[in-house]
C-alpha cells in the first residue's frame, strides 16, 4: 500500500496506534452496552492465566484516576506474565493512560506529519486511486484521519513509554485492548521499539512498500501472538489453534461494502495482524521463541515470507526487477515518472479477497515471485497511468494470477481508469489507464523493465 503501509498496518514508527485487531468486535460493538459479556467468564479468562479479572464496567468518558490505577495495578500483572511466556525481563518503565477520539486523532496527525511529506501523501492517494483502492480526489490525510479516529481502540508509545487505552473502550474489549498493546511493551523490553519501528518506513522510490509490509507484519504478528500465547495459558504457541488464526484470516479478508466504505484499504491495513500472527506463533512452535527475537536481527524481506513460514525460514528471495529508464522515458512519451513501488503477495491478496472469493484470491497469489510498478502522472486533474509486471514461480502461477486480474474490483466510473494486462511465460504486465489509451500503454508494457532471478536465499 505504498508506503504508507507502515502506520495504516498499526504501529508506525514512534508509536503509531494500532487499529482495531483481528476477531474484536465492530464498531457497533464498541458503543453497546457491555453488560453482554459474561462477568464469569472474565473471571475465568483472569484465573487461567494467574491474574485477576477486572470488574470493567463499561464507560463512555475518560475514566478517573483510581479507574486509571486500578487498570494499571491489572496491566502490569498481565505484561509480567506476557513477558514470562515470551522469556523477557520485564520492567516497570512504564505507565497506563487514556485517550479519546479526539486525542486519537492529532496522534495519528502528529505521526503522519512526521513520516511523510505532503507530496508523499499526494502521491499516495494518487497511486491508490488509479489501483481503485479509494476514490480519485479524496484527501488522503483527511482520509486515514476519518478512519483511525473512528476505529483505533488503543496504542503504545515506545518514545513516552506509555500504553494509551480508549476512553470508550468497554470491559469486553480492555483485555484484548490491553493484551495487543502490552504485547508491543514486551517487544519495547527486547528491542528498542522506537527505534525499530523507525526502520519500517524504507523510503520512497524504492520499490519498498512490500518489505515495509513484512516488518509490520512482524511486529503486529509479534505482539499478537505474544498476547493469544498469554491466553492458552501452559501450552504457549501450541496451545492457540489452526481454526482459530484461520478465522482470523477469513475475517479479514472477508471484509467488504457492508462494513466499510473503503473495504480494500480496509483488509490491506489489517491482514498484517493475521498472516503475521499466525506465522509468528507457527515459527514459535517449530522452533521457539528465539527464532522469533532473531527476525529483529534478520529482518523479513516480503510479505510472502510472513504469509509463508516455510519461505521465511528459507528466505526466498523475489526476483530483482529494474526500471529501464531510458525505455521508459521513451515507451511513455509525455508522461512524468513520480513513483517506483512495489505491491507484494499481501497487497495482491488483500486486493481480490473478499466474502465470495478467498479460496480463488489465495490460489491466484501464492506463487509469487516479486513485483513493481511505476506510477507516471498526465496531470493533476487525473489519476496517474500504472505500469507493472508480476513475476511468478510457474507459468501456471502467472496463468492464475492473470485470469484473477480480469475480475479485478472496478474503480468507480469517474476515476477514468482501466486496466489491462499480458503475459509473457512467467511474467504478468498490468497497466491502470484512461481506456482510451489502453493498448498503446499495454503494448510497451514489457520494454521497460529488467527481471533478473534470484537464488532462495540472501546473503546475511
Amino acid at each position: 500500500m505504498l508506503a504508507l503501509v507502515s502506520i495504516t498496518a498499526g504501529c508506525a514508527p514512534h508509536g503509531a496506534p494500532a487499529s482495531r485487531s483481528p476477531g474484536e468486535a465492530t464498531r457497533d460493538d464498541v458503543q453497546q452496552d457491555a453488560t453482554s459479556s459474561s462477568e464469569e467468564g472474565d473471571a475465568a479468562a483472569g484465573a487461567a492465566t494467574g491474574t485477576r479479572a477486572l470488574d470493567r464496567s463499561p464507560t463512555t468518558r475518560a475514566p478517573d484516576h483510581d479507574r486509571r490505577r486500578e487498570i494499571e495495578s491489572y496491566a502490569r500483572t498481565m505484561l509480567r506474565d506476557l513477558a514470562a511466556a515470551r522469556g523477557i525481563e520485564p520492567n516497570d518503565d512504564w505507565k497506563v493512560d487514556f485517550i479519546d477520539r479526539a486525542g486519537i486523532r492529532a496522534f495519528v496527525d502528529r505521526e503522519l506529519t512526521k513520516q511523510f511529506t505532503a507530496e508523499e501523501l499526494r502521491i499516495f492517494g494518487r497511486v491508490e486511486s488509479a489501483f481503485g483502492v479509494i476514490p480519485f480526489g479524496v484527501d488522503p490525510r483527511e482520509l486515514l484521519l476519518d478512519l483511525y479516529e473512528s476505529s483505533v481502540l488503543g496504542l503504545y508509545d515506545p518514545d513516552q513509554k506509555t500504553l494509551f487505552v480508549g476512553s470508550f473502550v468497554n470491559r469486553r474489549l480492555l483485555d484484548l485492548v490491553l493484551g495487543h498493546e502490552l504485547g508491543h511493551g514486551v517487544q519495547d523490553m527486547h528491542v528498542d521499539l522506537s527505534e525499530f519501528l523507525g526502520t519500517i518506513r524504507i523510503g520512497p522510490q524504492r520499490g519498498a512498500s512490500d518489505e515495509e509490509t513484512a516488518r509490520t507484519c512482524l511486529v503486529e504478528g509479534d505482539a499478537h501472538a505474544t498476547y493469544l500465547s498469554w491466553l492458552a495459558g501452559a501450552p504457549g504457541p501450541a496451545g492457540v489453534g489452526d481454526d482459530e488464526l484461520r478465522l482470523m484470516r477469513e475475517q479479514i479478508l472477508s471484509i467488504d461494502e457492508r462494513s466499510t466504505e473503503f473495504p480494500i484499504l480496509a483488509r490491506m491495513q489489517q491482514l498484517p495482524y493475521a498472516a503475521g500472527t499466525a506465522t509468528v506463533l507457527q515459527l514459535a512452535r517449530e522452533q521457539g521463541w528465539d527464532a522469533v527475537n532473531a527476525l529483529y536481527a534478520d529482518l523479513p524481506d516480503t510479505s510472502e515470507q510472513m504469509l509463508h513460514v516455510d519461505k521465511l525460514v528459507s528466505r526466498e528471495q523475489p526476483a530483482e526487477i529494474t526500471v529501464d529508464r531510458d525505455a521508459l522515458t521513451r515507451a511513455y512519451e509525455g508522461l512524468t515518472l513520480e513513483w517506483i513501488d512495489s505491491r507484494g503477495e499481501a497487497t495482491w491478496l488483500a486486493t481480490f479477497a473478499g466474502p465470495d472469493s478467498l479460496d480463488d484470491a489465495t490460489a491466484a497469489t501464492e506463487g509469487w515471485n516479486g513485483d513493481l510498478f511505476v506510477s507516471l502522472s498526465r496531470g493533476d486533474h487525473a489519476p496517474p497511468v500504472l505500469v507493472g509486471v508480476t513475476v511468478w514461480d510457474t507459468e501456471l502461477d502467472a496463468k492464475e494470477f492473470q485470469e484473477q486480474l480480469t475480475r479485478y474490483p472496478s474503480p468507480p466510473a469517474a476515476t477514468r481508469v482501466t486496466l489491462g494486462s499480458k503475459r509473457r511465460g512467467r511474467e504478468v504486465f498490468f497497466v491502470f489507464t484512461d481506456p482510451a489509451d489502453l493498448e498503446g500503454h499495454l503494448a510497451n508494457a514489457d520494454d521497460i523493465f529488467r527481471v533478473k532471478r534470484r537464488g532462495k536465499r540472501r546473503a546475511k
